[in-house]
């Protein structure tokens, strides 16, 4: 339970419209605090499999979003392909 003051909070999308508007923020969603974790745990490296099951993608190509933000994105692949060329 999400609480306020000791309080249950009865809605969290009321909850979070009030604290943008006191902080002066305009164009917050809940959905925008959903991108912005998995953008930052795909920043932070995190495997898409745990991202996907921690936001509750249905779907790989809802995660793949956050792909293009892992550092190592790509790295492993071209990795792969590099030792393979050296071998030959």
């Amino acid at each position: 339970m999400i609480s306020y003051h000791g309080q249950p909070v009865a809605s969290i999308k009321a909850a979070l419209g009030h604290a943008c508007e006191r902080a002066g923020l305009k164009g917050v969603s809940s959905h925008t605090l959903r991108h912005t974790a998995g953008t930052l745990m795909g920043k932070a490296g995190v495997d898409l499999w745990k991202i996907a099951q921690l936001l509750g993608h249905s779907t790989a190509k809802t995660t793949e979003l956050y792909a293009h933000f892992q550092p190592s994105w790509g790295r492993d692949a071209v990795a792969v392909l590099g030792s393979i060329t050296k071998r030959r």
